[in-house]
């Protein structure tokens, strides 16, 4: 019974850090996608004071 808890727990270690990866990673997705939205959004905005 020890052995199957043990590889029980071994196969979650494993799954565990890749849902984790996963969601880290679209965490950095997201996050450089807000940032290059605000970044399009200030040239835009640049470009609306300089054409009144």
């Amino acid at each position: 019974y020890s052995s199957s808890s043990s590889s029980q727990s071994a196969s979650s270690s494993v799954t565990i850090p890749q849902r984790i990866h996963q969601m880290a990673a679209s965490y950095v997705q997201v996050t450089s996608n807000f940032l290059y939205a605000i970044e399009v959004w200030d040239q835009a905005e640049q470009l609306a004071k300089e054409q009144r």
